[in-house]
């Protein structure tokens, strides 16, 4: 197994990949939340309703670490990267708040 050297230019990539994607991951996240009262007012719901865009997605992130760590811990990170690259892209938090609490 190949492990990338810390001080190498490849370890700089790295890490800068992996903060670029921590940040654009949750800029995108939070982008939605100056369109709540938008989508208050549109939908005919209250603030609280139409915040829970950003409320489910922020639940299912944090209950959805912990499940992956634990998965990568039992089978390793490797092993558990694949089916976890292949199956998370079709999972949208904003299409479970339209189904669940009915914003149509």
């Amino acid at each position: 197994m190949e492990y990338i050297e810390k001080g190498s230019k490849l370890y700089s990539k790295t890490i800068l990949s992996l903060f670029l994607g921590s940040f654009v991951t949750f800029a995108v996240m939070y982008s939605v939340q100056p369109l709540i009262s938008t989508f208050s007012k549109e939908f005919d719901v209250s603030p609280a309703r139409a915040s829970l865009s950003l409320s489910l997605t922020t639940g299912l992130l944090a209950v959805s670490m912990i499940l992956v760590s634990a998965l990568s811990d039992a089978v390793g990170r490797k092993k558990s990267w694949w089916p976890l690259c292949c199956f998370l892209p079709f999972v949208q938090p904003s299409q479970l708040s339209v189904k669940i609490f009915g914003f149509y």
